[in-house]
């Protein structure tokens, strides 16, 4: 009986992996609309299973949303009870609870916390703090990061409802500034910045440790942490204010540029740290951003069109703010000078399966390779 080369049955197989998956597997962006009488959105959170998003609408006044592909957005901060201004900057991996700032008229901002199940929580402030924001909440909602700001400076926090908010302190003696920006899905793991006059430093925080300093790439002077994966063990952000830098176990790796851009940015990390999120730059222009083993450091626009993934003409995303636990959601915002800043949400087919068809293509020009097929 004929048999196929192994090519073409890799082919095939791959073909008919494309056809069966393309039924059930969602390839979209899509743009949140803002509220009533808003100008704009901006998304900067998605839950670990990517099926719930966090930001807020550019209305008067500004009113915090979840947002879900089924049901859109959920406009919790204009809800009765609420406060006039609400921002949300975060919400958990498990979609239960969302977090950032707000304020009523001429109040200063203070963090928050908000569930459907428990309504909303003001978080405080710091002794002497003008300003308090929530940036970051772990999995299950039950511990909230983020700033104090003084006239002076500023001050990172931890918020658990046992021990209420305390401050994280700082890096190195001589230093006025810290920041929150991230947890853990754990809880356990803290990541930021902390710098003064003369230094600058990206940090990890946990109980056991305190503020552990996270070496910049080589000769590089400043640091900054922005995002961490589920148990602490990969760490994002950016050393030297030029490259994107991931730290796995507290080692610095230089995820590199997109080519034509000479700054790039990491804002989130999903769980294994095989997609990481943010952005690049040149003198002038800013674009989203990912950075995979497989494809490097490109454009988010380029890296959807790899997954079949089109972003809508005249469209521009900005940044890239959120990523699902298996990398399969990207959240954010588009905009470029002049533009309405809009939020975003991308769904692309796993990673996963995409590596296996193209395993067997490989293996399949591989095997033609060395019989002549």
């Amino acid at each position: 009986m004929y048999s196929l080369p192994m090519s073409t049955r890799a082919a095939a197989t791959v073909f008919v992996l494309l056809v069966c998956c393309a039924g059930t597997i969602a390839q979209t962006f899509t743009l949140v609309p803002p509220a009533a009488g808003g100008s704009g959105t901006r998304v900067y959170g998605v839950s670990a299973d990517g099926s719930t998003a966090a930001g807020y609408s550019s209305t008067d006044p500004l009113t915090a949303f979840q947002w879900t592909q089924a049901g859109g957005r959920n406009d919790f901060g204009a809800l009765p009870g609420m406060p006039q201004n609400t921002l949300a900057y975060a919400i958990s991996g498990d979609a239960s609870t969302v977090a950032g700032s707000w304020w009523n008229g001429e109040d200063r901002p203070t963090a928050y916390r908000w569930s459907p199940s428990g309504g909303f929580e003001s978080l405080g402030r710091l002794p002497g703090a003008e300003y308090s924001t929530a940036r970051g909440v772990s999995g299950n909602g039950s511990v909230v990061v983020g700033l104090n700001e003084y006239g002076s400076g500023g001050l990172a926090f931890r918020w658990t409802q046992a021990e209420g908010m305390t401050s994280l302190g700082f890096t190195r003696p001589g230093h006025f500034f810290s920041e929150a920006t991230a947890v853990s899905l754990d809880g356990v793991t803290i990541v930021g910045i902390s710098f003064g006059a003369s230094t600058s430093d990206a940090f990890a925080w946990t109980s056991a440790t305190g503020m552990m300093i996270l070496p910049g790439l080589p000769g590089t002077t400043t640091a900054d942490a922005r995002g961490v994966n589920f148990d602490g063990s990969i760490v994002v952000g950016a050393s030297g204010s030029e490259h994107a830098v991931m730290w796995r176990n507290g080692v610095p790796i230089d995820l590199g540029l997109a080519p034509g851009y000479f700054v790039s940015r990491a804002e989130a990390v999903n769980d294994d740290g095989t997609v990481v999120v943010g952005s690049v730059r040149t003198f002038s222009d800013q674009y989203a951003a990912v950075w995979t083993p497989q494809t490097g450091m490109r454009t988010l626009v380029d890296f959807l069109a790899l997954h079949g993934v089109t972003v809508p003409a005249g469209t521009s995303p900005l940044i890239a703010t959120g990523v699902s636990a298996d990398g399969n959601t990207i959240v954010g915002y588009t905009g470029l000078p002049g533009q309405v800043r809009q939020g975003f949400v991308a769904t692309i087919p796993s990673p996963g399966w995409l590596g296996a068809a193209g395993a067997l293509l490989v293996a399949g020009a591989r095997r033609r390779r060395q019989t002549g097929l």
